[in-house]
């Protein structure tokens, strides 16, 4: 399985120099919370580092357009985001949403913590639009396509919704 950290930003040169300023300048209006988090200045934070180290997943950090070069059908997902990888395909693991109300690095850790498989059978899909996590695929993405078509939420659908802390053990 490999996770998939994509960043609201580009890869090129004169975009990194760009982002680092912003970040120095005005890190608040920064369109990245990702990015801002892990990497405040010119390298990684260091608690996140240990972090993704202690992962027991691969992990990859991708930027916008090598994202999207990489995996074309998730290219409408709203950036940043942390995909999962694995033989069911790549799917949304974190939203944008999700991502955005982290305030600190320690927020981030947790909220990918709660949102990782516990175990290798244990496969979360996620409506990309409100964040909510399913067991079953169907059920994510009737949540997925009504939000997107009503930009709220449908109770007869996020009834079917895990609970964060919710373990695999529970079917």
């Amino acid at each position: 399985m490999k996770l998939i950290f994509v960043y609201n930003s580009d890869g090129t040169f004169a975009s990194l120099i760009k982002d680092t300023a912003h970040k120095l300048v005005s890190p608040k209006t920064y369109q990245c919370n990702l990015c801002r988090l892990t990497y405040p200045f010119a390298s990684m934070d260091k608690e996140w580092e240990k972090f993704v180290k202690s992962l027991p997943h691969q992990a990859v950090f991708l930027h916008r357009d090598e994202f999207n070069k990489q995996y074309p059908t998730q290219k409408d997902t709203s950036l940043p985001a942390i995909f999962i990888e694995d033989t069911g395909g790549v799917r949304l693991l974190i939203s944008d949403k999700e991502i955005n109300k982290a305030k600190n690095i320690s927020e981030l850790i947790e909220i990918t913590k709660h949102s990782l498989p516990t175990q290798s059978n244990d496969t979360i899909y996620r409506c990309s639009e409100c964040g909510l996590g399913y067991r079953e695929k169907e059920i994510a993405e009737k949540c997925q396509a009504w939000c997107k078509e009503h930009k709220s939420c449908n109770l007869d659908i996020i009834k079917y919704a895990i609970k964060e802390n919710e373990n695999a053990s529970k079917k």
